[in-house]
């Protein structure tokens, strides 16, 4: 399954974004995330190509991409810093189990 991908322009310092879309945002990320859970291979899309398989470059990196579609913009290094550590928080067998299970709980703590 492949995951949409969005064109934002998150060139600017700081944007301006309605709550409305951003409520519709979040609940998109949310079912993005409910649709990663189904199988490993759609799970991969939340990981950047060429990220580390060291799990803190990987949490750094999934919640880098999220943040960015969540906000539309940049995170900061506080932002940042707090989904990483909820992304390593993550609980399962394997990496992939871990990652789903962190992204989860990044995804509730976004709105």
């Amino acid at each position: 399954m492949t995951l949409p991908r969005f064109a934002f322009d998150t060139s600017q310092p700081s944007t301006t974004v309605p709550s409305k879309v951003l409520t519709g945002l979040r609940h998109s990320i949310e079912s993005l995330v409910v649709r990663a859970a189904s199988d490993d291979a759609s799970l991969q899309a939340f990981v950047p190509a060429g990220t580390p398989a060291d799990s803190s470059a990987r949490a750094e990196a999934v919640a880098a991409q999220l943040l960015l579609r969540a906000l539309q913009r940049p995170a900061t290094a506080d932002e940042l810093a707090k989904y990483k550590g909820c992304i390593l928080a993550g609980t399962g067998g394997n990496n992939n189990d871990k990652l789903r299970s962190g992204l989860r709980a990044a995804v509730q703590i976004v709105a």
